[in-house]
């Protein structure tokens, strides 16, 4: 599978995890990204739209690619796209799958990321 965030909802908390299946098999939280966006200081959330979903959106983008012009441009329709529609208990999206949205979206919207693409 490789790369892969995994969501999981407890006791009225929220976590989110980066995990490497193919090399390690490791699972460390995923850093929300607050010094290149501040949404929602009080964390991640999903399967609505609002701050912490769109800081969710934020911090899997920046993750997934290391781009902030990237991340800035697409975060807000990223948790349009995907994370509001995360169901609530718990969920794993790819970094593939990530990366093959960010692609798609030269074709439906018709953007131009080729200035964007170094950092991933």
């Amino acid at each position: 599978m490789g790369l892969s965030y995994w969501g999981h909802r407890a006791e009225g908390r929220t976590f989110v995890w980066v995990c490497d299946e193919e090399l390690t098999g490791s699972r460390t939280p995923l850093d929300p990204k607050f010094e290149w966006r501040n949404s929602s200081p009080t964390g991640f959330e999903w399967s609505y739209r609002g701050s912490g979903p769109r800081q969710l959106a934020h911090a899997i983008l920046a993750h997934a690619t290391g781009n902030r012009e990237l991340v800035n441009l697409l975060s807000w329709k990223f948790m349009r796209d995907f994370i509001e529609l995360l169901p609530r208990p718990h969920w794993i999206i790819t970094r593939d799958e990530v990366l093959a949205w960010i692609d798609q979206q030269r074709v439906v919207d018709g953007l131009d990321l080729s200035l964007l693409e170094e950092g991933y």
